[in-house]
């Protein structure tokens, strides 16, 4: 087999490397909001504080991909060494049973449908948004 970077007519390199800062780096999926992060650095605040500055732009940039009351977690190791985890994967309802939706079929194609799109129609198709139900250490 030949070089794929002269089948593909290209002559970029497409290989990830390391990478290393000495006073802080932040990276998002958008270039706004990482300068956002960044800019938030710049001006005194924290990795925490970056985060949110990135995430709220984000919110802004590619609402379909972020929310603010969407799910997600995150890791934060403190200035004092102190690990914290926020939880805030959504959940089901309270209200819901193991029969609340009712299989349409068993067989591929359709084995995730629910009669009347109970899953993907309506106030029973969402989850609960996200919430930190407090710190793990």
């Amino acid at each position: 087999m030949g070089n794929w970077r002269t089948l593909a007519g290209t002559i970029f390199a497409c290989e990830k490397t390391s990478v290393t800062a000495s006073r802080g780096m932040l990276v998002t999926n958008h270039p706004l909001a990482s300068a956002a992060g960044v800019e938030m650095l710049a001006m005194g605040g924290n990795a925490v504080d970056a985060a949110i500055a990135a995430l709220f732009t984000l919110n802004v940039v590619e609402p379909m991909m972020v929310g603010l009351f969407g799910g997600g977690t995150a890791l934060i190791r403190l200035a004092s060494g102190q690990v914290v985890v926020l939880d805030a994967l959504s959940t089901a309802p309270a209200a819901v049973r193991t029969d609340c939706y009712k299989p349409v079929s068993n067989t591929w194609l359709r084995y995730m449908d629910a009669e009347g799109r109970a899953n993907d129609v309506g106030a029973s198709s969402i989850a609960v948004s996200g919430g930190s139900d407090g710190a793990k250490r």
